[in-house]
């Protein structure tokens, strides 16, 4: 069993589990290592834990093809290719074309919908108010049984469900379709605080996208560092200056002050004192120390965690952004000897900007299950290719030089010269994305054999790199619980 780090909804790292196979209830369930969906001693799925206020799934679940079911009094009736939302009553006769239409139309008495064979270019999408809902695949035009399932999905997410209980799907296929938006995930089925029966369902998540490289949003630096220069026996005045990864009104680097008859020059900062004493500048005409350069951190950390799962859905996750470069040090002033004034000294170049961590990669899952109880008979779960996690980008090189040294007048010293500034730290890659039949988080779901024996997993996304730390790898497995 492999074990990997994604965040919980409260974006805290916790531990999945990769499950590869369902176990049996009386073996290892009953001592808590069960990592699969639990399955009976006949092979077929246990009844549900009732997690949510319970409302009675369709009788017609397991008849649908009925005649009592297929009563026009309790049911719609739906058709891509003959129906017509404008002009339908939604009878037999006189079908509606789309789900989307009915499903604003479901009452307390009505909440039954027949959908034909055929493609349906749109997302289904089931809330609260469509509790104990059915939609039921599995018949011709003429509404007879068939063999061939309604397919549904226009976007990468091809059926939502949120906050609906007692739902019965039955008989149809839902093909999410490739995600294009760079770190978007294509997800057959997203299901969340709901209770849903799938019976010979098929759900077909397309291709996760890659995520984007980081972006550098560089800085622009302060156009004068430069100290200033001792006038007559008036000392070169401080130099400060504020970078632009600081707040307005800080000082990030500042250039010492020049002495004055006699006296030594202000100390330059960041740092350690740099200033030019008297004795010095009377016996070597040395004047204020340099600044010493800008700190430039270490790369970021790449993403250490493959994602999150959260009420709204699944989150990829991005490597870490760069930290900024650190300001250069100040020049130390110069001392001003009798007579004559030091010069100020220049001020530090300014930090670079931390670079951007790469995106994370676009998952490819059959189903999502967030807080969900759900059960499966005779279904089919698929996922394609995931999307490779974004590069981190480089950071901004720190500004340099820094200030140049202000001049003293007569024969005291000059200032010293400004530190560069610290280069940006690169940023980290994005995890690589996942392929997983079933990612949940709450009560797994309960599959039968069958449904069990469907799940195809597909390739998962290559790990970001870039000039920093690599993002971790993604995953590809039947099942994934996020603990």
């Amino acid at each position: 069993m492999r074990r990997f780090f994604l965040y919980s909804s409260a974006y805290a790292a916790v531990a999945v589990v990769l499950g590869v196979a369902a176990c049996s209830v009386g073996s290892d369930c009953d001592f808590g290592m069960c990592s699969g969906p639990q399955v009976g001693n006949d092979g077929e799925a246990p009844p549900r834990d009732g997690g949510h206020d319970a409302t009675p799934v369709d009788e017609c679940l397991n008849k649908p093809d009925a005649p009592e079911c297929l009563d026009e009094s309790k049911a719609f009736f739906v058709s891509s290719s003959k129906g017509n939302d404008a002009t339908g009553d939604g009878s037999k006769a006189k079908p509606f074309k789309s789900v989307t239409s009915v499903l604003d139309k479901v009452s307390d008495t009505k909440r039954r919908i027949y959908i034909c064979e055929g493609d349906y270019p749109e997302d289904v999408v089931l809330e609260a108010k469509h509790a104990g809902a059915s939609l039921f695949g599995g018949f011709t035009c003429d509404w007879s049984t068939s063999k061939n399932r309604p397919k549904f999905g226009n976007t990468a997410l091809a059926l939502k469900i949120t906050g609906a209980t007692g739902v019965a799907i039955a008989d149809i296929a839902f093909v999410a379709k490739d995600a294009t938006s760079p770190g978007a995930s294509s997800i057959a089925a997203f299901v969340a605080n709901s209770d849903v029966t799938f019976k010979r369902v098929s759900l077909t998540a397309s291709n996760g996208a890659k995520g984007d490289n980081g972006v550098l949003s560089p800085f622009t630096f302060p156009a004068d560092l430069n100290g200033n220069s001792a006038t007559s026996l008036d000392g070169g005045a401080e130099k400060p200056v504020r970078c632009p990864a600081d707040p307005v009104g800080t000082v990030s680097t500042k250039g010492g002050n020049g002495g004055v008859s006699g006296a030594p020059g202000g100390d330059g900062t960041p740092g350690q004192s740099n200033k030019g004493s008297v004795a010095q500048c009377d016996s070597e005409n040395k004047g204020g120390g340099n600044g010493a350069a800008g700190a430039a951190p270490p790369p970021a950390a790449g993403a250490s965690v493959i994602g999150m799962l959260a009420p709204d859905g699944w989150h990829p996750a991005p490597g870490v952004n760069g930290s900024n470069g650190g300001a250069g040090q100040g020049g130390g002033g110069g001392a001003g000897l009798v007579g004559g004034a030091g010069g100020g000294g220049g001020a530090g170049g300014c930090g670079g900007a931390g670079g951007g961590g790469g995106q994370g990669g676009g998952a490819s899952i059959a189903l999502v299950s967030f807080q969900s109880s759900m059960t499966f008979e005779a279904s089919s779960l698929t996922s394609s290719t995931a999307g490779a996690g974004g590069d981190g980008v480089a950071g901004q090189p720190g500004q340099t030089p820094g200030g140049s040294r202000g001049t003293g007048s007569g024969t005291s010293c000059n200032g010293g010269n400004g530190g560069k500034g610290g280069d940006g730290a690169p940023g980290g890659g994005g995890a690589g994305g996942v392929s997983v039949g079933v990612v949940y988080k709450g009560s797994a779901p309960t599959l039968d054999t069958a449904t069990t024996a469907g799940i195809n997993a597909g390739t998962k996304g290559g790990p970001g790199n870039g000039p920093g730390n690599a993002g971790i790898d993604g995953a590809s497995a039947p099942t994934l619980e996020i603990k």
